[in-house]
């Protein structure tokens, strides 16, 4: 009984949580493109899923690539800066930089730079 209770407690508070959306989005006349509906969505998302499964798939394998080519850069500078004081006080203010910067705002200028914005 324990088990089922920690299955459908989860299952019921997200189906709360739609239903309350839902009947806000419509009683306030929330217009859909500040707050799309649930149903827009499921409705949206059956309409587009092989689009949709495509672009996740092109999404996954160019950051799969960009991961294998940045773990490859970071090994050889590593291996570099280990071998190499002179290399290591060279690329020690930029790794110092680019760790206290957030991802999010590097993201967008790596991909611009890399051509990536276009498939």
């Amino acid at each position: 009984m324990k088990a089922l209770t920690a299955i459908l407690a989860p299952v019921l508070f997200v189906g709360l949580i739609l239903i309350s959306w839902e009947t806000a989005c419509r009683v306030l006349e929330v217009p859909s493109y500040y707050l799309p509906t649930p149903s827009a969505i499921g409705a949206a998302l059956r309409d587009n899923l092989p689009l949709l499964v495509q672009s996740g798939w092109n999404t996954l394998v160019t950051a799969l690539w960009a991961l294998l080519a940045a773990s490859i850069v970071a090994s050889l500078l590593a291996l570099a800066a280990g071998l190499s004081g002179l290399v290591e006080q060279a690329i020690h203010p930029v790794v110092v930089t680019l760790s206290v910067t957030p991802i999010i705002a590097i993201a967008p200028i790596v991909a611009v730079w890399a051509g990536l914005e276009h498939p």
